[in-house]
């Protein structure tokens, strides 16, 4: 997201990131509370699940944020396995995060994106 983006204080925007064998597909937008019909924008109603969430800071090197959730989630697995969607249609079912973007205005004043990963609790 572009350091010179102003969302409006508490406004909630996110990116849907999913990650199929052939690529990668990215929605972006924000939360809204009524589908207007004759929108010309698509709508996704991301799944109710259980969300890992991980604070990922944009004024430091990202790789080493990501190694650290890519750790936590394989020594997690035995207990989590990742939630798996198709957007509603729009894309092959596969795993996604969500990006979210000034939640609780951490993105404006600190520059934190939070990552929220769905996961399904594995029945032992």
């Amino acid at each position: 997201m572009p350091d010179d983006i102003n969302l409006n204080p508490g406004a909630g925007a996110f990116e849907a990131r999913f990650y199929p064998t052939e690529g990668e597909f990215v929605f972006v937008g924000e939360v809204v509370s009524i589908k207007d019909p004759d929108s010309v924008w698509d709508y996704l109603v991301v799944p109710a699940t259980t969300y890992a969430v991980f604070d990922v800071d944009h004024k430091i090197d990202q790789g080493p944020q990501f190694a650290e959730i890519n750790e936590w989630l394989a020594a997690n697995e035995t207990e989590y396995k990742r939630f798996e969607w198709d957007a509603d249609g729009k894309v092959t079912k596969t795993a996604f995060v969500l990006c979210v973007y000034d939640h609780k205005e951490k993105f404006g004043k600190e520059q934190i994106m939070e990552m929220w990963i769905p996961l399904i609790k594995i029945d032992n």
